[in-house]
């Protein structure tokens, strides 16, 4: 596997004053680590306001990241899920020990990239996105109330994108000791386009809309043009963008 093209950004938007977003994409300069332990793609999106959403996603993306490379396992799935319960002890027992920080979690949306196969960590509303041959597919599943409400058919999803607890998570590190994840094996084909983005751009702009840019522009322009979409509509929230090319 090969990456063609890369984008990584957040901002905070045009309204919140702080970025509760935090990312790390990592492509090892190494051959050998590379070859064994692929590329590292997460984004994680604060819960609880202020200082503790930014420092559950710090948090969140600090541990994966340094956690998944130190740990010698090549069975890529196990290493990202051992790295994400990690992460969720930690912020967990922080949020605990610190009475600032009571209530603090985040989204985390991890995906590694190696010899063509794809392995997804995930957990909350943050989301990942594969594009191939033209069309776009959620590939992670919303743990929020406002999904399951669409999947046992009570609202559709039209309405979803506007239901009033459309931002409720269900499932985020930090929230309990004991998280579980959604995990999955993704099998990737030459030219995929792989998007991991917080929801202050899934939550602002269609997928229509994302498919359109992400067809019509190269790898960094596109990042550049999904970012500025949301700031057409307001920018109203964190956004946080990581795009490959594989």
């Amino acid at each position: 596997m090969r990456i063609i093209r890369s984008f990584a950004a957040s901002d905070r938007g045009l309204v919140r004053s702080e970025n509760e977003d935090s990312y790390v994409l990592h492509i090892p300069d190494d051959a050998g680590i590379l070859h064994h332990k692929g590329i590292l793609a997460v984004v994680a999106d604060g819960v609880g306001g202020g200082p503790a959403g930014k420092q559950a996603s710090s948090m969140a993306v600090e541990i994966v990241k340094d956690l998944y490379y130190r740990l010698t396992s090549e069975d890529n799935l196990a290493s990202l899920r051992k790295s994400l319960e990690i992460a969720n002890t930690e912020i967990y027992k922080a949020a605990q020990q610190n009475p600032r920080l009571r209530e603090m979690a985040t989204t985390c949306t991890s995906f590694v990239l190696r010899n063509g196969k794809g392995f997804m960590g995930h957990a909350g509303d943050s989301r990942a996105y594969l594009l191939r041959k033209r069309e776009l597919i959620q590939i992670s599943e919303d743990h929020t109330i406002v999904n399951e409400l669409v999947k046992e058919g009570i609202i559709s999803p039209e309405e979803g994108r506007k239901h009033p607890q459309r931002n409720i998570i269900l499932k985020a590190l930090g929230t309990a000791r004991h998280v579980e994840p959604d995990f999955q094996l993704v099998d990737l084909e030459e030219n995929d386009t792989l998007l991991l983005c917080s929801d202050g751009l899934h939550g602002y702009v269609s997928d229509e809309e994302i498919s359109s840019v992400l067809l019509s522009n190269p790898i960094e322009e596109a990042g550049r043009q999904l970012i500025g979409l949301t700031f057409e509509k307001g920018g109203p929230d964190n956004i946080t963008v990581i795009l490959l090319n594989v």
